[in-house]
């Protein structure tokens, strides 16, 4: 009985602090092993992570796009509706040329809009409108 009084519970934290402690060793005792099951274990996941991601980001596009198109899910110039053809647009010169700001932020354009809180200066259009206002400093639209 006096055993059991002088036994301490261990925390949750250390309990998991001692497991990885014992992998680390084992890993290192054992880096083949490790290298292969690592491997195994990649190629296992990989095809549920990468639909979970695409899902995740086409989510997160969505939502950007039913913000700054307020709801309608269509190009701000020609009023195309198919989703596939959309895309998120810089307007504002603050954030200067789109392709220089998507490289700056460090992460996907609608990730960074949806934490920043959908800043002013975006707008919703279609490849189309797009490329025309890339190419010609207006889309064609709006001269009609």
């Amino acid at each position: 009985m006096k055993t059991n009084i002088l036994l301490r519970i261990m925390t949750q934290k250390e309990i998991k602090r001692k497991r990885a402690d014992c992998q680390k060793v084992w890993r290192d005792k054992n880096i083949e092993k490790a290298h292969v099951t690592q491997k195994r274990s990649y190629e296992n996941t990989k095809p549920r992570y990468l639909t979970y991601q695409k899902a995740k980001a086409q989510k997160e596009r969505l939502t950007v796009i039913k913000y700054y198109s307020n709801g309608k899910i269509e190009c701000n110039c020609c009023g195309e509706k198919i989703y596939q053809f959309l895309v998120i647009d810089h307007m504002d010169e603050r954030y200067g040329k789109g392709h220089i700001h998507r490289k700056s932020i460090g992460r996907t354009l609608p990730i960074w809009l949806i934490e920043n809180n959908f800043p002013e200066g975006f707008q919703i259009l279609c490849h189309n409108c797009n490329n025309a206002k890339g190419f010609y400093g207006i889309c064609p639209h709006k001269i009609i």
